[in-house]
């Protein structure tokens, strides 16, 4: 029997995230230059089970994690140091960077001691002056790798492992949107659906409802997504010269595929 999440009030949420800065306080001091709330709770779409995602950046050498929980709440606290945090928005390598800095560029500020939040943001300023960096960290080999996955698993039947070609194939396909774009998200999942309007640069007509057909339950629909990203993405990929600047050549790699 699974036994509902009980959660917890606006006003206990409230304590914890006081008591959390001031125990990092006690433990920092003046090193400690920020405090913010990432996830659901800086966005203000949480509700009583949601998590509590909490960040401190210091003048430190040192970057700690640390989780706790309140009853069934999971408490996530990250302790970076400024020089981390420096690498964490700047840092393209990957190509994980649409996901990995909107915590870090949209947060909740409980407390900024240093302009710490206009220095981040102009550290990605600086780095937007460079957009080949950005379409040389988009992925390109993944793609030649999950699309025919999708069609072995369409054609046999197996439509759960369908799904989870169709899954890395939507995954990728957003993350080098948002590095095309220079631009990131503060949700993840099938919801970045949702925050493509931040991709004012560049965005296919299209892709948004194409894209959400990979999360459909009729297998024909998740095909049609999946050739649909595969093929546009190809297009793109040669737009942006995304496959030389990676140094790849697979244009054929899945000919036989696509007849």
């Amino acid at each position: 029997m699974k036994h509902p999440m009980i959660g917890i009030s606006n006003e206990i949420r409230e304590a914890i995230v006081c008591r959390l800065l001031v125990l990092l306080q006690d433990k920092y001091g003046n090193d400690l230059l920020f405090f913010g709330l990432k996830g659901s709770m800086a966005r203000g779409d949480f509700d009583q089970r949601s998590d509590i995602d909490a960040f401190g950046i210091i003048n430190g050498k040192q970057s700690k994690s640390f989780k706790m929980y309140y009853g069934d709440v999971s408490i996530d606290l990250s302790v970076l140091t400024f020089d981390d945090a420096c690498r964490n928005v700047t840092s393209l390598s990957g190509g994980w960077w649409p996901y990995r800095v909107g915590s870090l560029l949209e947060p909740m500020i409980v407390l900024d001691r240093d302009e710490i939040y206009q220095r981040l943001h102009k550290a990605v300023d600086e780095l937007r002056k460079y957009p080949e960096k950005f379409y040389a960290a988009c992925q390109s080999g993944g793609y030649y790798e999950y699309y025919p996955k999708a069609v072995r698993e369409y054609r046999s039947g197996n439509y759960p492992m369908l799904r989870y070609a169709a899954w890395e194939l939507f995954l990728m396909a957003s993350l080098d949107l948002g590095l095309i774009n220079q631009q990131y998200y503060t949700i993840h999942g099938p919801n970045v659906i949702r925050q493509y309007d931040r991709m004012t640069k560049f965005l296919p007509q299209g892709f948004s409802s194409h894209a959400a057909l990979c999360f459909d339950s009729d297998p024909e629909k998740v095909m049609e997504g999946c050739t649909y990203i595969f093929n546009e993405t190809k297009r793109w990929r040669l737009e942006f010269g995304i496959d030389e600047l990676a140094g790849v050549n697979r244009v054929n790699a899945v000919k036989d595929l696509l007849l």
